[in-house]
């Protein structure tokens, strides 16, 4: 059971985050795997930071982009919001249907937490999926990526991060961006 859920989410390592080939046209992008292990490790730092539960963030940071392994990177205006959600949805629940039924339940919980923006802990968690995107982002500009082409990603960070100390993080990447590119 738990080898086939691994199986499944072991292909988060081959799906590359379609924005970037999309829109920035980087032949080898992140994959969702790079991702999500970038998000996780900020958000549990940033909630021990901020008094949140690092666990609970750690495990909705783990879990947030799984359904991926089945959908794809489902890119921002490529679908509806709510038939992207239930796509997910129907992936995630036959994804955790591989593990015992309490971890299904609680793993299943958190991505529903996490998908409804419901607690502190899932907002951090939304908040620094757009964090990390930036931080990528600059990653992608040390590599010589042109601003034009990395801004429409900053501007996503800039209108959905909204925590002062996110916001903080937000501008210390764009400022090191800035003395990269000159």
């Amino acid at each position: 059971m738990a080898v086939d859920f691994g199986r499944d989410v072991a292909r988060l390592k081959d799906t590359p985050r379609q924005g970037w080939a999309d829109r920035l046209s980087v032949e080898d992008p992140e994959s969702v795997a790079d991702h999500s292990f970038s998000a996780a490790m900020l958000g549990m730092v940033l909630a021990d930071e901020l008094g949140l539960d690092a666990e609970k963030t750690l495990r909705m940071a783990l879990l947030h982009d799984i359904a991926e392994a089945r959908t794809g990177d489902i890119t921002p205006g490529s679908m509806g919001r709510d038939e992207k959600l239930n796509l997910e949805r129907a992936a995630m629940r036959d994804m955790l249907s591989k593990l015992p039924p309490e971890l299904q339940g609680r793993y299943g919980d958190a991505w529903e937490e996490y998908a409804a923006q419901a607690t502190p802990e899932a907002q951090l968690v939304g908040q620094v999926d757009k964090l990390e995107m930036a931080l990528q982002a600059s990653i992608y500009a040390a590599k010589g990526h042109p601003a034009e082409g990395l801004e429409p990603f900053l501007q996503t960070a800039r209108e959905r991060i909204t925590h002062p100390r996110l916001k903080e993080l937000l501008s210390e990447i764009e400022r090191t961006m800035e003395r990269t590119m000159e």
